[in-house]
């Protein structure tokens, strides 16, 4: 946190210049700032070039920029708004050698007043500022280039760091038409930078990105598109006295559990992660035999974690039914009272079958063939999930065993899909089909919400409203719907804006509820956050899924089908195809990593 800090976005009229250079005491050695930019500060121009700043463009040029308003109101504008190509419009201030020293040894803070006035879908070079610093004789050149944006009412922003490549964090702020104070700060001693806007932390982590570029810089850079409004930039070397620099979160903990190739097996897809009663972690997954097809030969597989995924047990078949069989899509629950676990699965994407632990995943029954009790007969498709199922904890329904699937009434895939749920009153002896969603929904999961004392149930559906050629343009984005029932009946369906998807299976997860240790309630959401295969994000969600003010970029490679999960430890686990399909990957990081600006 930062202690007694007094910087904030005020009022110009309110805000003397020098206030804004010296609200906060940064010692005796580094009070005053070494470069500034001060749009209020001149006669008639905001013109960065009469302050010192030398403009720069590296492209051929079409942003502009421009001085608007007047006295205490004007800002330097420049407007990056043509998405033909790159441009670059930005201003460079070179520091001295010795300035560049000192900051390299005692750490930086670089902090500016901008306005973000349009939504930007998120951080972009058109609106950015960087840092270069180095030690004596040019030697261990650092670069801090970070960007920034908007994506309606959250600012974003990202910062290469280096060998961990780029970090990413965003905040939902109550007034993001206006202006806001960002802030870099660079802890030498522990190579950690933090981003701050206004007073709270937008991203923590280490840093090592050796590279050379302009000593300070702000505006467009190159690529993207965005407006942005520049009021004040300031750079001192060193911290000030009573900032803390927030500590990174512990990094996530990566391994891969299914490798393509492996065991026998061609591929591993479609992940599921859930948690026995003991605590035991099982990953299922697809063991495809002979080809990444969806259609084929298809096995279910199971490794086993004793200690919340540091390492797993070997591969076991645990459902298998020949060359000419499919099974696919393992959906699993747990009855908390009993500890039994329901492993819900389709069989040639007509029928659904089950199979029960009552010993943590070590064995499993035999199959039990519910198609009759959860499939209407005019429905020519059938799948379950994928990932997990949920049992009911408040409300009438408590205790109820719930499954997420979906179903389309003809044999093609362009006929629309249909989401729905199926679920157990009596721990699983008997099944009867719920409620279904609407049209051209598709995979989905759900979760329980409780709004005050009413319980519900929150359902989050693959899009497949351009897969079925009905409506492109609106897909893109998840399909929610809501039930007041237990699941017997659904909402009409609506689009979250917020969580893009690129047509793929997503993971919902319910982490904790309001009146926990916690005291908060929290919804996870993870899918890969891209308009392809790639960047599997996860979500934080602290009002039943009604926002997202929390995203955290988890793999900014390719990316699939995902579930996750709570760790025994109060971790969260997330298990995701990645790699282009070659890998199945589990990682695990805690609560602070995805939500440090916002716990």
């Amino acid at each position: 946190m930062l202690a007694n800090r007094q910087f904030h976005c005020l009022p110009l009229a309110a805000v003397a210049h020098y206030a804004f250079l010296c609200a906060v005491s940064f010692g005796a050695a580094e009070r005053i700032p070494i470069v500034t930019f001060d749009a209020t500060s001149a006669a008639d121009s905001a013109d960065p070039e009469l302050q010192g700043w030398t403009k720069q463009h590296d492209k051929p040029l079409d942003a502009i920029s421009l001085s608007v308003g007047q006295g205490a109101e004007r800002v330097w504008r420049i407007e990056d708004d043509d998405a033909d190509g790159p441009e670059g419009f930005y201003y460079r201030s070179e520091l001295t050698d010795d300035q560049k020293q000192r900051a390299r040894k005692n750490g930086f803070t670089y902090r500016w007043q901008v306005r973000i006035p349009d939504d930007t879908g998120g951080p972009t070079r058109a609106i950015g500022t960087e840092v270069c610093v180095c030690g004596p004789d040019g030697q261990d050149r650092l670069r801090f280039g970070l960007q920034m944006g908007r994506r309606g009412e959250e600012l974003a922003a990202s910062i290469h760091v280096g060998t961990r490549g780029t970090v990413e964090g965003s905040l939902i702020i109550s007034d993001p038409d206006d202006f806001h104070t960002w802030m870099l700060l660079f802890d030498p001693e522990t190579n950690t930078v933090n981003v701050f806007v206004d007073d709270t932390i937008l991203l923590s982590t280490e840093f090592d990105h050796l590279d050379n570029g302009h000593d300070l810089v702000f505006g467009s850079r190159s690529t993207g598109t965005g407006i942005s409004e520049w009021r004040r930039v300031e750079f001192l070397v060193g911290i000030q006295p009573g900032v803390q620099i927030v500590p990174p979160p512990r990094p996530p903990h990566r391994i891969d559990v299914f490798v393509s190739g492996q065991d026998e097996y061609f591929a591993y897809r479609i992940p599921s992660l859930i948690g026995a009663a003991d605590g035991t972690l099982l990953a299922i997954c697809e063991g495809r035999k002979s080809s990444l097809a969806d259609l084929g030969n298809n096995d279910l597989v199971l490794k086993r974690s004793t200690d919340d995924g540091k390492t797993w047990s070997p591969m076991e078949v645990i459902y298998d039914e020949g060359d000419k069989v499919t099974i696919g899509n393992p959906t699993p629950v747990v009855d908390q009272s009993t500890g039994a676990i329901w492993l819900v699965f389709s069989r040639d994407a007509t029928d659904v079958l089950l199979i029960t632990s009552r010993d943590n995943g070590r064995t499993w029954s035999k199959p039990s063939d519910i198609t009759s009790q959860v499939k209407e007969p005019d429905w020519k498709f059938y799948a379950v999930g994928p990932g997990v199922g949920i049992q009911l904890e408040h409300g009438p329904h408590k205790g109820r065993l719930l499954i997420p699937a979906y179903h389309r009434t003809t044999e093609s895939k362009s006929g629309p899909a249909i989401a729905h749920v199926f679920y157990s009153d009596d721990q699983g002896e008997a099944w009867q089909i719920g409620g279904s969603v609407g049209l051209h929904t598709c995979e989905c999961q759900v979760a329980e919400t409780l709004d005050g004392d009413r319980p519900g149930l929150l359902i989050n559906s693959r899009n497949h409203w351009a897969r079925s050629g009905a409506r492109p343009d609106l897909a893109g984005v998840r399909i929610i719907s809501r039930s007041s029932d237990g699941g017997g009946t659904w909402s009409e369906p609506t689009f979250d804006e917020t969580l893009i998807e690129p047509t793929c299976q997503g993971s919902l997860f319910r982490y904790s509820w309001p009146g926990d240790s916690s005291d908060r309630s929290r919804i996870l959401f993870a899918n890969p956050a891209s308009r392809n295969r790639g960047r599997m994000t996860v979500r934080m969600s602290y009002d039943e899924g009604r926002t997202w003010p929390v995203s955290r970029l988890v793999d900014p490679g390719s990316a699939a089908y995902s579930c996750l999960a709570r760790l025994s430890d109060g971790r969260i686990g997330l298990l995701y195809e990645s790699g282009g399909y070659k890998r199945v990957t589990f990682a695990a990081f805690g609560l602070d990593w995805v939500s440090s600006a916002h716990e």
